[in-house]
């Protein structure tokens, strides 16, 4: 038997009865990301963790603040104009929507001539008359 089989046979030996300490895991980071190519498509994304935090599944509405330059995400808003976006997707949460991209990177003067998309996280989460809320704080 070779020295490399040996080798083997003990490692297989050996791990047959190893114990592995319990991963903890947490909730992911919440994350709101846009994508705008030209040959990639447009559009918005939603992390896991923050699809969850505001329980959407199939839609999400949201209505930018030019002035303040962020983006308020939830289940339901007060909003007359909110935009009502329609979700795909299990888990992190994608909205193929060209306008709403457009709209973004008009209002917020994104630039995405280096690179096709960029990710916030620097989002501050609330619950409103008892919804919860996401405010998406763009550079």
């Amino acid at each position: 038997m070779s020295e490399n089989k040996k080798s083997i046979d003990s490692l297989f030996e050996a791990l047959m009865n190893a114990q592995l300490p319990t991963i903890k895991t947490s909730v992911g980071k919440y994350t709101f990301g846009v994508v705008n190519s030209a040959q990639n498509g447009k559009r918005l994304s939603i992390s896991k963790a923050l699809a969850q935090h505001l329980g959407v599944d199939t839609f999400v509405y949201a209505m930018p603040s030019a002035e303040e330059r962020k983006l308020v995400l939830g289940k339901e808003l007060p909003f007359t104009n909110a935009v009502e976006l329609k979700l795909s997707g299990e888990g992190k949460k994608l909205c193929y929507n060209a306008h709403i991209v457009e709209l973004l990177t008009d209002m917020f003067s994104l630039d995405f001539s280096t690179h096709v998309s960029m990710t916030v996280s620097n989002i501050v989460l609330d619950v409103k008359n008892g919804v919860p809320v996401a405010v998406v704080n763009f550079p």
